[in-house]
Order: C-alpha cells, then sequence, then structure tokens
C-alpha cells in the first residue's frame, strides 16, 4: 500500500471553519522536486 512508509508533518490553519494546508515536510515524501539549471 501507499501508506506503508508515512511520516512526516503537516501544518493547518483553521478559520470559521475552513482548514487549509500551510505547510508540510516529510523525509520520505512522494513529491520529488527536479531542478533545471541554464548555464550560459
Amino acid at each position: 500500500t501507499l501508506a506503508k512508509n508515512v511520516s512526516g508533518e503537516v501544518r493547518l490553519k483553521l478559520f470559521k471553519g475552513n482548514i487549509t494546508v500551510v505547510g508540510r515536510r516529510s523525509e520520505k515524501s512522494l513529491y520529488v522536486v527536479v531542478l533545471y539549471h541554464t548555464i550560459s
């Protein structure tokens, strides 16, 4: 399952009955950040 290695932190903002995710952090994230550098 996808939840086998789930760990981390999520920051939430609560305001008038609404919940907004304002931050998240995990060492085993499913998100991959790819940086492209242009060399001139």
